[in-house]
């Protein structure tokens, strides 16, 4: 019998501490993207792949919730990445609470599961946000809306 555990079978194990580092590396990216004036949006135009807005959601005493959306309209509504991002301010580390309408993403999911995540959905959903703003960082230009 081999005890080898094959890779679907393995159970997936929150890294907290990659978490962690993408959350501070997320906050301080996404802190120089934020207007001045809180009460416009930015819009942040990436090269051909389309204008992007960010835009104040709530702001409490220690966090502050921002929307990233893609504004394109030639683009078919499922495939338009929209994000809510908290900024926990004492912490200074950025998490998304929503992404595509799907808010309360959980460390991890049990597989199989009805919803059909992924284990690490939570952490593909910080990744993502961090590949994004490195994008912005190295191809976009950020203007506040008028």
């Amino acid at each position: 019998m081999n005890s080898a555990v094959s890779r679907s079978q393995r159970r997936y194990v929150v890294d907290v501490a990659g978490l962690h580092r993408l959350a501070e590396m997320n906050y301080a990216q996404l802190v120089r993207l934020m207007p001045d004036d809180r009460e416009e949006p930015c819009r942040v135009r990436i090269g051909a792949s389309g204008c992007y807005s960010i835009s104040l959601v709530t702001e409490s005493r220690y966090t502050s919730d921002v929307r990233i959306e893609l504004q394109q309209k030639s683009v078919a509504d499922y495939l338009q990445p929209r994000l809510v991002v908290r900024l926990y301010h004492d912490a200074r580390m950025a998490e998304v609470i929503e992404t595509q309408g799907v808010s309360r993403l959980a460390a991890n999911y049990p597989q199989p599961n009805k919803a059909m995540r992924h284990a690490d959905e939570k952490h593909q959903s910080n990744r993502f946000l961090a590949d994004w703003l490195l994008l912005c960082r190295r191809h976009g230009e950020a203007e506040l809306a008028l």
